[in-house]
């Protein structure tokens, strides 16, 4: 079965009429809307952070990149299968450009201490921030002018971020640094949201926002703002995916089984990852 999303309606009334959508979000409304849980404004940071989107991310009900739009200023999605064309060029003009993907040679980034993952000083208000528009040239140059660093991410399945960097090594600028996020670092955050291909994996948002404050703290800014507001939205969305997909309850596990997406039953019950009955979700 495909992934269930916090958008599906049990009656058949309901299935049949087209869904309502949130305006900023793009998720259906009132059910699957996080904008409550978004900054007041996106936060400004001294660097900026480049998403390019794999276009088939765009058709993923539980993808995430799009929250960085919601709690960083200086953040641009581009949808594309690469880096390439205009894009790079406005790249390469910057001093400070990073890649964050996880190379045996990458650079491991310094993560600053976790002062709190679930707290932020202003609390978000109701109708939630306006994220920048997504996807033009104008875009990219608004957020990279007068940007202390770049932070050049990939957004889809991990086999589609293999084939978006090596389809960017020759148009990445040659004084790009890999960097990668310490794998050892144990962070509660996916709570099973996406079938992951290993445990130190995350999900885009989270990954992104960890790299954005590391590089934060090595340039003078703040390094917890941006961290602390997307892990907020994610545990909205996780809420809301909670009530609607068995298998994002706590004693659950998904994982990859003969390419296909599994729930297995964690510890508690006869359901376990170890010998107990797996069913496809």
């Amino acid at each position: 079965m495909a992934d269930v999303d916090a958008t599906s309606d049990a009656g058949s009334d309901d299935f049949r009429r087209p869904r309502q959508m949130c305006a900023k979000c793009l998720r259906p409304t009132p059910t699957g809307c996080f904008c409550a849980s978004t900054p007041a404004q996106p936060i400004n940071t001294r660097g900026a952070l480049v998403i390019i989107r794999h276009p088939h991310e765009y058709k993923r009900p539980l993808s995430t990149s799009n929250v960085m739009t919601f709690c960083m200023h200086r953040c641009a999605l581009v949808k594309a299968r690469a880096v390439k064309d205009q894009v790079a060029e406005r790249i390469a003009n910057a001093s400070n450009v990073y890649v964050l993907y996880p190379t045996n040679n990458a650079r491991i980034l310094d993560e600053p201490d976790d002062e709190t993952e679930h707290e932020q000083d202003e609390q978000p208000k109701e109708q939630g921030a306006t994220p920048l528009p997504q996807s033009s040239l104008r875009d990219v140059d608004s957020v990279l002018s007068g940007a202390a660093f770049v932070l050049v991410a990939f957004d889809g399945t991990w086999k589609e971020a293999r084939e978006m960097h090596a389809k960017s090594l020759q148009a990445l600028p040659s004084h790009a640094i890999t960097v990668k996020l310490n794998e050892n670092k144990k962070v509660e955050d996916a709570h099973n949201l996406r079938v992951e291909p290993d445990e130190s994996c995350t999900l885009t948002a989270l990954a992104a926002a960890r790299a954005v404050a590391a590089l934060e703290a090595e340039y003078g800014g703040d390094a917890t703002k941006v961290r602390t507001a997307t892990q907020r939205v994610v545990n909205h969305i996780i809420g809301i995916q909670r009530m609607f997909d068995p298998a994002m309850q706590p004693h659950i596990t998904k994982h990859l089984g003969g390419g296909k997406r599994q729930r297995v039953g964690g510890n508690h019950g006869a359901n376990s990852a170890k010998g107990g009955q797996v069913s496809d979700l």
